[in-house]
């Protein structure tokens, strides 16, 4: 009977120590983060994906320090991420990741092709202006849901936010451009003409 009663006790004090381990495994992974951004995007959440930056301030001031405009935000919405791994070192985290988006050189040539004779015909009265035909194109290819799309696998630097129990995404100009498909190299053609 008194050895029953300590494999009894040996039993609880074993499982109560594993039901402390798991309540210190608690905090999130980076990759929920990344997830979660990204839904938030495909839904065009800002203010939910705004969550997940580190320093993205306010809803307005994140769409003004990104220049997020209607065209933008389409573009943003088909990005896709697939994260391939990721590794935390104490209040950081890196995450490898491949995110796929619509490739914007393609996106700008096509609807810079589409919108040039629409903006030569049209009469200087008329209020649409070039660049509303241009946005108007080059939203409606995106949308294609065959558009070409592009992919680059990128390291996401993440830091822990004790206070809100979460990741936050560290912008760079890498994760940007990714998520844009080359929306910089499309500026620069854009800039060329």
């Amino acid at each position: 009977m008194k050895h029953l009663k300590n494999i009894t006790i040996i039993s609880l004090l074993f499982l109560l120590t594993l039901s402390f381990v798991g309540c210190g495994s608690s905090y999130p992974k980076p990759d929920e983060s990344i997830k979660s951004f990204f839904t938030a995007m495909e839904k065009k959440d800002l203010k939910t994906a705004s969550i997940y930056l580190k320093d993205a301030g306010s809803i307005d001031e994140f769409t003004k320090k990104n220049n997020v405009n209607n065209t933008t935000l389409e573009l943003l919405s088909k990005a896709k991420c697939e994260i391939l791994s990721s590794k935390v070192e104490g209040d950081t985290a890196t995450a490898k990741v491949k995110v796929t988006a619509p490739d914007s050189v393609a996106l700008t040539k096509i609807s810079i092709k589409e919108a040039i004779p629409t903006i030569m015909n049209s009469s200087n009265d008329k209020k649409n202006d070039a660049e509303t035909i241009f946005a108007n194109a080059l939203i409606k290819h995106i949308k294609d849901p065959k558009v070409k799309t592009i992919s680059k696998e990128i390291e996401i630097k993440l830091s822990k936010n004790e206070k809100d129990n979460n990741w936050l995404i560290n912008m760079s100009d890498s994760f940007r451009d990714a998520m844009t498909g080359d929306l910089i190299k499309a500026s620069d053609l854009l800039n060329k003409m």
